[in-house]
């Protein structure tokens, strides 16, 4: 079997299980919003969002240098 076809029949059997485990698998959770379907997937989501943004906008603001940084006060001398 060809890498892509090996995917999608995978892709599929993951799909058709989750669909399968959120119509008939009783949730039982502590608090209303817990019991949505659908809430745990938003939530990572969501979670992963924010861990994505915040690297990025901590990466930005604290690691990330100038592009002439290294060139900083030299002059050229021809």
């Amino acid at each position: 079997m060809s890498t892509k076809k090996v995917i999608t029949i995978a892709s599929l059997v993951i799909i058709i299980s989750l669909i399968v485990e959120a119509l008939f698998v009783d949730h039982h959770g502590e608090f209303w919003w817990q019991e949505l379907i659908g809430f745990d997937v938003i939530y990572g989501f969501l979670g992963c969002l924010v861990l994505i943004l915040g690297a990025k906008t901590f990466g930005k603001e604290f690691l990330q240098r100038s592009e002439d940084y290294y060139a900083g006060g030299e002059e050229d001398h021809d």
